[in-house]
């Protein structure tokens, strides 16, 4: 595939394909040892009256999936939850990382001084010794923490427990990967569609893991600015041009959204806090390259945002220009339009749910087209978004409450 004369890679390094025939291989009993330590955790009640949970965090930009429930249990007197910091991965050279912005991020995030930074005197803390009922994961890639807090290591003696990072834009989405969620106690999932279909999926669990009892991060959206005044424009291009990790149109429409007549309106680039390293990788930028054109927005007067919550921006934006992601069910809550750039997809239930209300732009015509009637306030599809959220999206309202009290209920204390 190539753009703009540059050679975009779809396809998987033979490494990778390798070792996924070497985990399909294993996983059968992969599966056996996760039922049998869910099953024993299941089967168990505890002594102790307060709830102990520990967050395991390490990337800044996730943790609004997972912030209301933990503010919520620090404010519960029958909680006792816990920051779990691990150093950032490094995806460039493939292993775990030095301590940076996320350590001072997460301290700053810590309440009630129960802050735990996991890689002290050249070693990881030992979780187990900590004698946590619950333990959150921000990612389902194990790969991306120290083998000690690998989630089929954590089962054994705690209840895992996740908030999807993401949601899945397509029937084919790898967010879901089946050696992290056969380790999974509790998941509870962006929507009924994911709950359903995962439930199926593990079905040989002998508890219903996967529960749809809203998404946090939805509930936050929807509380947020809705007013919409048609001048600010956020581009959030993503970080990989595989389909099958969501594709990007970055190159495609750089020059187009950066060399437009903003005049008295306003652009916002957020890119994905992948892209320019994977772009390095892939031989697609250089680092002098990535520089030229962070030198050029900045000429334009084009904000580069690298902020750790994306709601905050949201609170800014008046209209969404997204490759497929995540970010667009989030954004869709506010009520606000969203310019969509697509590709072949076979989509979700959640994604397919908001379809309607996006406009969908295929090439550089369509993108001016529609930015364009945008700008002049005209939004013919503003209805359908609003009757959207309405009918299907109401429940989210409510998303961090019924969490916690899914957590209580399945902890009840020991006579």
């Amino acid at each position: 595939m190539k753009v703009r004369g540059r050679n975009i890679p779809v396809r998987e390094i033979p490494l990778k394909i390798i070792n996924r025939i070497v985990n399909t291989v294993s996983f059968p009993l992969h599966k056996k040892k996760s039922k049998y330590y869910i099953d024993r955790l299941s089967g168990e009640k505890r002594a102790h009256h307060i709830i102990k949970v520990g967050f395991i965090v390490q990337m800044p930009q996730l943790w609004d999936k997972q912030e209301s429930v933990y503010r919520q249990m620090a404010d519960n007197s029958e909680f006792d939850p816990y920051l779990i910091i691990i150093p950032a991965y490094d995806f460039v050279h493939e292993r775990m990382g030095e301590y940076g912005e996320e350590l001072d991020y997460f301290k700053s995030q810590c309440l009630n001084e129960k802050c735990i930074q996991a890689w002290q005197d050249e070693t990881w803390i030992n979780l187990k010794d900590l004698r946590f009922d619950y333990l959150f994961y921000q990612r389902p890639y194990n790969r991306c923490l120290p083998k000690e807090y690998h989630s089929n290591q954590i089962i054994k003696y705690a209840k895992t427990c996740y908030i999807p990072y993401a949601t899945a834009e397509t029937k084919q989405e790898i967010i879901y990967p089946e050696s992290f969620f056969s380790d999974l106690y509790f998941g509870f999932m962006e929507d009924e569609g994911s709950a359903v279909e995962n439930n199926l999926k593990f079905r040989y669990k002998s508890h219903i893991a996967f529960y749809n009892e809203g998404y946090p991060v939805f509930e936050k959206c929807m509380s947020q600015n809705s007013i919409c005044k048609y001048s600010t424009v956020l581009w959030t291009p993503r970080w990989n041009y595989d389909p099958i990790l969501g594709g990007s149109h970055f190159f495609e429409y750089n020059d187009v959204l950066t060399n437009y007549e903003w005049e008295n309106r306003k652009l916002i680039i957020r890119p994905h806090p992948l892209m320019w390293s994977n772009f390095e990788k892939k031989g697609l930028l250089s680092p002098q390259e990535a520089e030229v054109i962070k030198h050029h927005w900045s000429e334009k007067e084009i904000e580069s945002d690298y902020s750790a919550s994306i709601e905050n921006t949201f609170e800014r934006a008046d209209i969404l220009v997204s490759d497929r992601s995540s970010v667009i069910p989030m954004f869709f809550m506010t009520g606000k339009p969203i310019i969509y750039c697509p590709i072949k997809s076979d989509y979700s239930s959640l994604f397919s749910t908001v379809l309607p209300g996006l406009y969908v732009v295929n090439d550089e015509r369509e993108m001016l087209e529609v930015l364009d009637m945008l700008l002049r306030g005209k939004d013919p599809l503003r209805s359908a978004r609003k009757r959207i959220i309405t009918e299907e999206f109401m429940q989210h309202c409510k998303a961090t409450e019924a969490i916690i009290n899914l957590i209580k209920q399945d902890s009840m204390i020991m006579a």
